[in-house]
C-alpha cells in the first residue's frame, strides 16, 4: 500500500468517534428536551437502523428509526417489528 499524502490529519481514534457520537447525542437529547437513552436502548436503536439499512438501502435507517421514535414503540419492540418486516422482504 502507498503512503498518504502529507497534510492529512491522522485518522480519528476509534474512541475520538464514539466521544464524537456520544457528544452530538448528548447536545441533541438536550436540545431536544428528551431523557438520556440506556446502553440497551442504544444498542438495540443501532441494531434497528443496522436491520433497516440491510434490508434495503442505507437510507432506510433514519428513516425507520424516526418513525420507531414517533411511534411510541420501546426500542426493542421497534427492533422486534423491523427484524419481522426484514425478514418478510427476503426474497424467497
Amino acid at each position: 500500500m502507498g503512503t498518504l499524502p502529507e497534510g492529512l490529519p491522522p485518522a480519528p481514534t476509534v474512541a475520538a468517534i464514539s466521544q464524537g457520537r456520544d457528544d452530538l447525542v448528548g447536545a441533541g437529547r438536550v436540545g431536544l428536551g428528551v431523557g438520556a437513552l440506556s446502553q440497551t436502548e442504544v444498542d438495540d436503536l443501532l441494531e434497528l437502523a443496522g436491520t433497516a439499512a440491510r434490508a434495503s438501502e442505507r437510507t432506510a435507517a433514519p428513516l425507520l428509526c424516526w418513525m420507531a421514535a414517533s411511534s411510541g414503540l420501546a426500542a426493542a419492540e421497534a427492533l422486534v417489528l423491523a427484524r419481522d418486516v426484514a425478514e418478510s422482504l427476503r426474497p424467497t
